[in-house]
């Protein structure tokens, strides 16, 4: 019989000396990165960034394959949870900061903790002067107006769309589109007509009218709430998250995950009509099994669940054994591919009909848009310019059930993996 692992409790504001980050790692170098809680007293948790929690990540789906900071590391870890009372709150105090990375952990728990920044990440806005070829914004939120190359800039960062906001529900409104997108700026200039006042010319698509509200988007999405990586058996309970540049939950190679009461809502008391600015869940070359239940997601900015693979590109045949493969694509550089040992499909990219399965005896990174690849079972018949797949890396069973999506932006369930039900 398993013995049962006896969890040690550590209150990690007995280690707060005017910083969080640092008060979590002697919490954990207090346990040895092991078979304990970390407990966290209620109330907001106020984190910055810390200069030895800034690290290098590639992070799929984000403009991310950089150095980040993070406000906790959860690196090498085995039997740790972070547990929150229910009113634990953790505020960033910059915008690129981000909240928690679990990597290269086993059995990681995070439980009763809510996610937000101190800053907006978007600038919202009413539309006080609508006309034919023209129509004028008020902004709601205090930022710096400016306009480099005619493109205009909120806080140093670049406006690139906006939404119409439903008043009742806060969510896209209904009939319309984000807006601007490949009009702007050559189709449709902007003027700074006062501090808090902006003007667009030019025939839109959908023009907003008056007395409506807009959210507009600006900055990259660099900035995930929680980054999962080469982890297994990690669970999320009770976790809120109100706002972040990025995705809700971002996991990557990594197995078997549990995703149990996760919430992605508008903060309250806050006047944005926005949650998070990218998916609320988001999961690349996962495997294992994946639970998600009783979750609540609204007012996200893209998807509320997605789930893929990555198809890479074998470019270049160095020998009968060794192939150059390419990432190719720029979100999902440095992102892992597979390990040594993992089973491949090379397919046609324009049909995917399958050519050739093999196993990948070894597997190296050359940078962040290449990897060596080596087989001796590669078959002579692969044809370079083929997409190679990982057919271990991926779910072999997904459980979603009692999940809302209420007003999200671009609310879709995305499965294009062959075994997921």
């Amino acid at each position: 019989m398993k013995n049962k692992i006896t969890m040690k409790e550590v209150f990690v504001n007995d280690f707060y000396s005017d910083d969080w980050s640092e008060a979590v790692v002697k919490a954990l170098d207090s346990v040895g990165r092991r078979d304990a809680i970390l407990r966290f007293p209620g109330g907001g948790c106020e984190f910055r960034p810390h200069p030895e929690l800034t690290c290098y990540a590639a992070i799929s789906n984000h403009n991310s394959n950089r150095e980040h900071p993070f406000a906790i590391i959860l690196d090498g870890c085995e039997n740790i949870e972070l547990a929150g009372e229910p009113d634990t709150e953790f505020i960033m105090n910059e915008r690129f900061l981000i909240p928690i990375r679990v990597s290269n952990c086993r059995n990681v728990v995070l439980r009763n903790i809510s996610i937000d920044f101190s800053m907006d990440i978007y600038i919202q806005a009413k539309v006080v002067r609508s006309e034919n070829d023209l129509f004028e914004l008020e902004l709601e939120t205090p930022c710096e107006v400016t306009l480099k190359n005619g493109i205009l800039h909120f806080n140093g960062e670049a406006f690139f769309g906006a939404a119409e906001v439903e008043p009742e529900t806060l969510g896209l409104r209904h009939g319309t589109a984000l807006n601007f997108r490949e009009d702007y700026p050559a189709k449709i200039p902007v003027e700074i007509l006062a501090e808090n006042r902006i003007r667009f010319s030019g025939q839109l698509r959908q023009m907003p009218p008056a007395g409506i509200r807009m959210t507009l988007r600006c900055g990259k999405r660099t900035t995930p709430a929680i980054f999962i990586e080469k982890s297994e058996q990690v669970r999320l309970a009770g976790i809120t998250v109100y706002q972040a540049a990025g995705m809700g939950v971002i996991a990557q190679a990594s197995k078997d995950i549990c995703i149990d009461g996760f919430c992605v809502k508008i903060a309250p008391g806050s006047n944005r009509c926005y949650s998070i600015s990218a998916d609320a869940l988001h999961f690349v070359n996962c495997y294992g099994n994946l639970r998600i239940e009783n979750c609540l997601l609204e007012n996200e900015y893209d998807d509320a669940v997605n789930i893929h693979g990555i198809y890479s590109i074998a470019e270049k045949a160095v020998s009968p054994s060794e192939w150059l493969v390419r990432r190719p694509h720029p979100a999902q550089a440095g992102v892992p591919l597979g390990v040594s040992g993992n089973r491949f499909r090379a397919v046609d990219p324009k049909t995917l009909a399958t050519f050739c399965e093999f196993r990948a005896e070894r597997i190296e990174e050359v940078d962040d848009r290449y990897i060596r690849l080596t087989s001796d079972s590669i078959p002579m018949a692969l044809p370079e310019g083929a997409a190679l797949e990982n057919l271990d890396w991926r779910f072999s069973e997904v459980v979603i059930q009692t999940i809302s999506c209420v007003m999200a932006i671009r609310a879709e369930f995305s499965f294009p993996q062959a075994n997921t039900c």
